[in-house]
């Protein structure tokens, strides 16, 4: 009897022991969660943060890189304001530009061909009249302009030593490739200018070009190839006076 009762004592031990075993391993088992879903939610509380952090920051650069944007727009549209009615794009011509070195010079570009040409030369004399202000006026002869697309009869004058200039265009120009008509221009100083049509109006090619020569002894030398209009780039060290009364005679 004794032995039994021992044994029963054992047993009974046993199963409350096993009992609180399982009873702790339940409360570390809920604690291990508690403390994995508060670890989780403060991992999930930091990346939000970051993410928070990231967005702000990038608002930020966005917001500096609009005002950036604008204040750059702002000041090309005052220094050159002609590109606010740029670019035209249509069946008959293309204007566009584009700045290069560093964003600090604009090249406007007229893609068009001889039977087009002048209505996109009066096309951009148009914008440049109607973005001028009092404030703000740049003439055409201040842009860079590129033409492209049409065949430049007159790029490669025959020589001539005539002292008249109107004769030394006809020499220069006898042997042209197309049609020519040479308008009678205008002596200011050392400069000659006038300008000159190729092709025939019934043929739907005729293009005007402007003309400026310079004097060179008794005779008289081109100072660059006649172009729809000419600039401070393609008619180098003429002044500005010339260029802009050869653009619009």
């Amino acid at each position: 009897m004794k032995q039994n009762l021992r044994r029963k004592n054992l047993d009974f031990q046993t199963e409350d022991r096993m009992k609180k075993q399982r009873i702790v391993w339940v409360i570390l088992s809920v604690a291990a969660l508690i403390f994995l879903g508060v670890l989780v939610k403060m991992l999930g509380d930091f990346q939000k943060g970051i993410e928070e952090k990231k967005r702000t920051e990038y608002e930020a650069s966005e917001a500096y890189g609009g005002d950036q944007a604008i204040a750059e727009g702002e000041r090309e549209r005052t220094e050159y304001p002609i590109i606010a009615g740029l670019p035209v794009v249509n069946a008959l011509f293309k204007i566009g530009y584009q700045f290069a070195e560093r964003g600090e010079k604009l090249l406007i570009r007229v893609e068009a061909t001889n039977t087009y040409m002048n209505q996109a030369v009066e096309k951009l004399k148009s914008i440049q009249a109607n973005v001028s202000s009092k404030d703000q006026v740049k003439d055409l002869a201040e842009y860079d302009i590129v033409f492209s697309g049409f065949d430049n009869y007159l790029a490669e004058p025959a020589a001539s030593e005539k002292s008249n200039p109107v004769e030394y265009l006809v020499e220069a120009y006898a042997n042209a490739k197309a049609e020519c008509a040479i308008f009678d221009g205008r002596t200011e100083g050392d400069y000659y200018y006038t300008k000159v049509t190729t092709g025939n109006a019934s043929h739907y090619d005729l293009m005007t070009y402007r003309v400026i020569l310079i004097k060179d002894g008794e005779t008289w030398k081109f100072v660059g190839t006649p172009v729809p209009i000419v600039t401070i780039y393609n008619m180098v060290n003429v002044p500005e006076e010339i260029l802009n009364k050869a653009n619009n005679y």
